[in-house]
């Protein structure tokens, strides 16, 4: 809307039309209430983040391993703010995890850590939720990024620093796009067969500059431009 006001309808099984718990489905267009003006707006799987013209981000509905990023695992029937840098870029929410990608490059995460690419250690002993945003170890101010993309279970990154393309995450269908299907398994870490726990530089030669990333459930794609 102009006046940068926000409504929604559909379902609202885990909060994620931000109208309160006593609405269970909205077939109409409802305003929410208590947000400032909004500028952006994204949707994840069950959950909503809204950027405001002031640089807050907001955040509300399913919120089991974390990943509205507002603290706790608890689902938000209402907005929330989240505790996040003041120079938001993008938001990219997964069905497990978010990602912010902020205007110096940089990149905060949170929610569900296998798929967030922090790397073995986080990983290797148990299931670890971050709700609360952090900076990515390997996406900073030395290795800024200028677009990030995640699907159902995997992500992908454009570093503005070399020009590489990174992907990590779930194997599967060699969406990481290095040739793998399925990592070898495990037996001591179980719970890591099948990811990339680590960013990976997608090696291959593309007929052109890449000018946007894209990833779906089970596949990615880039759109190249020659010029």
């Amino acid at each position: 809307m102009e006046d940068g006001s926000v409504c929604s309808c559909g379902k609202n099984e885990f909060g994620q039309l931000g109208l309160g718990d006593s609405i269970k489905l909205s077939k109409t267009p409802s305003q929410i209430m208590g947000l400032p003006k909004i500028s952006e707006i994204y949707c994840g799987d069950n959950n909503t983040f809204a950027l405001s013209v002031t640089g807050d981000l907001w955040a509300w509905g399913l919120n089991t391993y974390g990943q509205l990023g507002i603290g706790t695992q608890e689902n938000s029937f209402y907005p929330v703010m989240v505790k996040a840098p003041g120079d938001i870029k993008l938001v990219a929410p997964g069905p497990e995890f978010t990602y912010l990608l902020t205007t110096n490059g940089s990149i905060y995460c949170f929610g569900r850590a296998i798929y967030l690419g922090l790397g073995y250690e986080v990983n290797k002993d148990k299931e670890h939720y971050i709700s609360l945003p952090i900076e990515h170890p390997f996406f900073n101010r030395e290795k800024q990024c200028s677009q990030i993309t995640c699907g159902t279970y995997h992500s992908l990154a454009l570093t503005t620093t070399d020009g590489f393309l990174w992907s990590w995450g779930e194997c599967a269908y060699g969406k990481l796009g290095n040739y793998s299907i399925v990592l070898p398994p495990d037996p001591h870490h179980p719970i890591l067969r099948g990811f990339e726990v680590n960013p990976i530089i997608i090696e291959t030669s593309l007929p052109g500059t890449i000018v946007k990333i894209i990833s779906g459930s089970n596949h990615s794609m880039v759109l190249l431009s020659s010029f």
